[in-house]
């Protein structure tokens, strides 16, 4: 996903996509504002993939926590 306005995401959560890539490394946008988009995906049955910055076990269990 390209953005993070709420208003794409619902707009892209109506073609009913099977997933959608968050792509925090090469994304403008850390875990405390992809949160809501997360909800909105699982609300609408769509699986979020959320491509963390680094692989470290603080990045890793920070975006879980915000996602859920």
């Amino acid at each position: 996903m390209f953005s993070n306005e709420p208003h794409v995401a619902a707009s892209i959560y109506q073609t009913r996509p099977d997933w959608v890539w968050f792509d925090q490394e090469h994304g403008p946008w850390g875990p405390e504002s992809i949160g809501m988009l997360c909800i909105m995906a699982r609300q609408a049955g769509v699986a979020g993939v959320i491509r963390v910055p680094w692989n470290t076990p603080g990045a890793v269990s920070y975006t879980h926590l915000r996602a859920h």
